[in-house]
């Protein structure tokens, strides 16, 4: 299994347990619609599909938050979209 499908499995497994956004999921559809643009980002497809994985959507809520928020979820994204692995 290659990164884009584990990050569409992380994705469809995210909306159904842990209230992952829909516009989040399309904009991560979007990237994994087109492999080759982002193949060559491999750590930060690979953090996206982690975060993904971890998505809590109250993971910025209180001094114990566990999980990963919308806003490192949105980061990364933008980080693949502008083509940096800041």
């Amino acid at each position: 299994m290659d990164i884009f499908e584990k990050l569409r499995n992380s994705v469809a497994q995210q909306q159904q347990q842990a209230e992952l956004p829909d516009e989040l999921a399309e904009q991560i559809g979007r990237i994994i619609a087109e492999p080759q643009r982002y193949q060559q980002q491999t750590a930060l497809l690979h953090r996206l599909q982690q975060q993904v994985k971890d998505y809590d959507a109250y993971g910025d809520c209180g001094c114990f938050a566990g999980g990963c928020s919308l806003g490192e979820v949105q980061r990364t994204l933008h980080q693949l979209q502008a083509g940096t692995q800041d």
